[in-house]
């Protein structure tokens, strides 16, 4: 099953979401969990959840944004670039948080 993204509101309301075009499509791209140079992406499991939040958002979207140019998938990318804006904007906003829900 694919990632689902849930930009979500501090009662866990659902604000927007994305799903992954096509299961595990973005998996390869993370590095490995015990990368010690991955602040955020090494925690990301295929088969549970993940939530980000305000704090953690920069270091996020530092190892995020670059998984783009690392794919030539337009649906990938497309799912990248809506990912950066749900974390652009909970860095924005107070009380935002990305939910990764796997499998």
């Amino acid at each position: 099953m694919p990632f689902l993204v849930v930009l979500e509101g501090e009662d866990r309301d659902r604000i927007d979401y994305v799903c992954e075009p096509t299961t595990y499509l973005i998996h390869p791209l993370f590095p490995a969990w015990d990368d010690p140079n991955s602040r955020t992406l090494r925690f990301i499991d295929d088969y549970g959840d993940i939530v980000f939040n305000r704090l953690q958002m920069n270091a996020f979207l530092e190892e995020w944004k670059p998984l783009r140019d690392r794919t030539t998938d337009p649906e990938l990318r497309e799912f990248i670039d809506r990912v950066s804006a749900f974390a652009e904007r909970s860095l924005a906003e107070p009380h935002l948080y990305i939910r990764f829900i796997g499998d």
